[in-house]
C-alpha cells in the first residue's frame, strides 16, 4: 500500500485527483509558488456540506503525506 493508500477514498477519480494535487504541490511549494493552497483546503475542510469536507479532507491528507513525509 503507498503512502496515499492510508487516505482512504472509494472513489478514484478523487484519489486521482487529490494524489495529482498533491504531486504538484510537493514541487511548488518549496519554491513558494502555491502560498495559499493550505488556507484553501482548510476553509473546506469545515464546510458544513459533508461531500467538501470529505473530499478536500482527503485531499489535505493526500498532500501532507506526499508534500512532507
Amino acid at each position: 500500500m503507498s503512502r496515499v493508500g492510508v487516505c482512504y477514498v472509494r472513489k478514484p477519480v478523487q484519489k486521482s485527483i487529490a494524489e495529482l494535487i498533491a504531486t504538484i504541490a510537493k514541487h511548488d511549494l518549496p519554491r513558494n509558488r502555491w502560498p495559499t493552497l493550505f488556507q484553501f483546503l482548510e476553509q473546506f475542510v469545515h464546510s458544513d456540506d459533508t461531500r467538501q469536507r470529505e473530499v478536500h479532507t482527503h485531499l489535505l491528507c493526500v498532500c501532507v503525506l506526499v508534500v512532507f513525509v
